[in-house]
């Protein structure tokens, strides 16, 4: 008996460890889920470590002790402070507000669109398929060799508090070269305070990929993107899958008209708008179209230089001026003064295209381009 009742209990034993190891088994639907959470946690993870090596790498682009040195030649030129140029913008670098602030720019017109992105008319139906106005933060990348897939590095500008004059930069960097930003800086340019916990930079920009799309176009439309008048388009390639292809300037193409069912293809980087992605096309080629480059320039400041200054930043000797237009005066960061093959004196002329940022109570041009005598020097800042 006393055998019988143990092999008894063995056997019941054994049931209920087959019958719990069948309520446990997954359906394919409950494994997919469950890979999917797990997915999302590793871009969750990926996300915060990011996060955290942009907040170690952080550090004031001008030191104080840089910013003491330069304070009194910036007043006793009379540059108006940040309170000022903030509310134009930056009235010295002409249409900055209209070109970088989007947000002011159209909600002038539309309460609507104080958003990053959107419709005029939301409960319009047609051209749904892409936003009629988007915002794009400057955004600089190393130009690749030919054909290469990826780019080695890219440098972005970030507006915190949306008042059209930029608070902040982050570097990145593809330290292996697998398509995927993975070496983060980042640069503060308004008060800087280590013990501060400070802004995070908004969006995810890992991609470092250098991409390329080729089909039909489908449609187009005028979207208005930093206050200015781009092409987009909406195109399908061989497998139907379609891309959202910003062609840069409207009025690039008026004489060279981009129409549906058109072939094209066009290549650069992709970036992250609302819930699109949208290639930022670097070069295009239309029907039998050569190649076109996509030129996107900040706006320009051209004004005369009143006076100049040499300062250390990040360990490299860079050219400050301060250029009058003819309604203010601007503080424009020449980059590192061995760029400069022309001597910068009072009295030059410039031109000079590049990003406003804050600086303390001051706004300060970052030159990206300068012409001078004729000569268009670009500004290897991020870079070397």
């Amino acid at each position: 008996m006393k055998k019988k009742s143990i092999l008894t209990l063995t056997l019941f034993a054994t049931s209920l460890v087959a019958t719990a190891q069948n309520s446990f088994a997954q359906t394919p639907r409950q494994q997919r889920l469950e890979n999917r959470a797990e997915r999302q946690a590793a871009r969750q993870d990926a996300r915060q470590d990011i996060q955290a090596q942009r907040l170690a790498n952080r550090s004031p682009y001008y030191t104080p002790q840089t910013w003491t040195q330069i304070d009194p030649w910036i007043t006793r030129n009379q540059v108006p402070t940040v309170n000022r140029a903030a509310r134009v913008a930056g009235a010295a670098v002409n249409a900055t507000e209209q070109a970088l602030n989007t947000a002011n720019t159209v909600a002038s017109n539309n309460a609507a669109a104080r958003a990053a992105y959107g419709f005029k008319d939301p409960n319009a139906a047609a051209s749904t398929w892409f936003y009629d106005y988007y915002t794009y933060s400057p955004t600089y990348y190393t130009a690749p060799a030919a054909n290469a897939k990826v780019y080695g590095s890219a440098a972005r500008y970030y507006d915190l508090n949306g008042d059209g004059v930029y608070d902040s930069l982050n570097t990145f960097r593809d330290s292996d070269n697998n398509g995927v930003y993975d070496v983060y800086d980042r640069y503060d340019f308004a008060e800087f305070d280590q013990a501060k916990q400070p802004e995070p930079l908004p969006g995810n920009f890992s991609d470092a990929n250098r991409h390329t799309i080729t089909g039909k176009i489908e449609d187009t439309k005028v979207a208005k993107v930093n206050g200015s008048d781009n092409l987009v388009a909406q195109v399908a390639d061989a497998q139907n899958q379609k891309t959202i292809v910003d062609l840069g300037a409207a009025q690039r193409w008026q004489g060279k008209p981009v129409q549906q069912g058109d072939s094209i293809s066009a290549t650069g980087p992709v970036e992250q708008v609302g819930d699109k992605q949208v290639l930022i096309a670097e070069t295009v080629s239309v029907g039998k179209q050569q190649d076109v480059q996509i030129t996107r320039a900040a706006p320009t400041l051209e004004g005369q230089v009143v006076d100049v200054t040499r300062t250390e930043v990040k360990g490299t000797e860079h050219t400050l001026a301060i250029i009058d237009n003819g309604s203010t005066r601007q503080i424009v960061d020449l980059g590192p003064s061995t760029n400069l093959k022309v001597k910068i004196e009072p009295q030059v002329k410039l031109a000079v295209q590049g990003v406003p940022v804050q600086v303390r109570d001051r706004s300060v041009l970052m030159a990206e381009h300068v012409v001078v005598d004729g000569q268009d020097i670009a500004i290897q800042r991020w870079f070397q």
